[in-house]
């Protein structure tokens, strides 16, 4: 098993389906559009059981890049992101940590960029442009789609502060 892949899933849990959550019914962090794009025909997010999850994980990692970042704390930040953000959003924020374009494209100008700095340091680097993330998208929309007075993006800011933040303890 991979611990990065086993880390994700206990941050995700099994079930949700809250109107507040632009995913939608998720299972183990894994959305509709995640399984029609990484997943097997005919599989539902009904169906999907936790050694399902960690398949799809493991295919999604290969699939966008991110299994070649050879630093575990770097690619589990990064695989964190690319899990609750997308892919193409998570490898912007590599690339503005790195301090080179951010086109979402995980490809050699990314991979090469990453010996230049610590992969700690990067690391940090990358969960406060993710933090950046999470202010804007408070900044930018205070929709309260299950209208109980708080902007649904303020309800989950303490969740996804406390989700970056985690993976980043000790390092600095």
């Amino acid at each position: 098993m991979d611990p990065i892949i086993e880390a994700v899933l206990k941050r995700e849990g099994g079930d949700s389906d809250r109107i507040a959550d632009r995913g939608g019914l998720t299972r183990f962090g894994i959305t509709k559009p995640f399984l029609r794009d990484y997943g097997s025909e005919g599989q539902t997010i009904e169906s999907l059981t936790i050694d399902d999850a960690r398949t799809l994980y493991g295919v999604f990692m290969k699939a966008t890049g991110i299994a070649r970042i050879q630093n575990d704390v770097l690619r589990g930040v990064v695989f964190d992101a690319a899990v609750n953000h997308g892919p193409i959003p998570a490898i912007k924020l590599l690339q503005r940590a790195l301090g080179i374009r951010a086109d979402g494209i995980f490809g050699s100008q990314t991979l090469a960029a990453l010996p230049y700095l610590k992969a700690n340091k990067l690391a940090i680097l990358f969960c406060t442009q993710r933090l950046r993330l999470y202010a804007e998208l408070v900044a930018g929309n205070l929709e309260d789609r299950d209208r109980d007075g708080i902007p649904d993006n303020v309800e989950m800011i303490r969740g996804w502060i406390n989700r970056t933040c985690i993976q980043i303890e000790g390092l600095a």
